[in-house]
């Protein structure tokens, strides 16, 4: 069998075109893969992280009524009444440390000052 001219370009057309498609399979397959990594990456920290900005402004309240009582002097922001919203917050912050620990798991250990907080909390 004689290879002209046209047989090994249509051979090499055909060859450039069949690597062409194994390479879109190839590339779709692992933008998929990709594509659930990050998937799974938003899922996880992005609710660490509006449960953490929930975590920040409950403090920051319970902070804004210390300055409330030092300016105005007024007993309802005594550390008494501040001693009761804590309290009434601690199962809450509790609920909110161990939805943290749940989405965690399966992924790095969570930070040991986050344990130390659930801890003393």
């Amino acid at each position: 069998m004689k290879f002209t001219i046209f047989k090994r370009m249509a051979f090499g057309y055909g060859l450039i075109m069949l690597m062409v498609i194994f390479m879109g399979i190839y590339v779709t397959l692992k933008l998929n893969q990709l594509s659930e990594i990050n998937f799974k990456i938003a899922k996880v920290d992005g609710a660490i992280i509006s449960m953490g900005e929930q975590l920040l402004e409950s403090l920051f309240s319970q902070a804004g009524f210390e300055m409330k009582y030092l300016i105005s002097g007024d007993p309802i922001f005594t550390r008494s009444s501040t001693a009761r919203r804590l309290r009434s917050q601690k199962p809450w912050t509790r609920s909110q440390l161990s939805r943290i620990q749940r989405v965690k798991t399966g992924g790095p250990p969570i930070s040991s000052s986050v344990q130390f907080l659930c801890r003393s909390f």
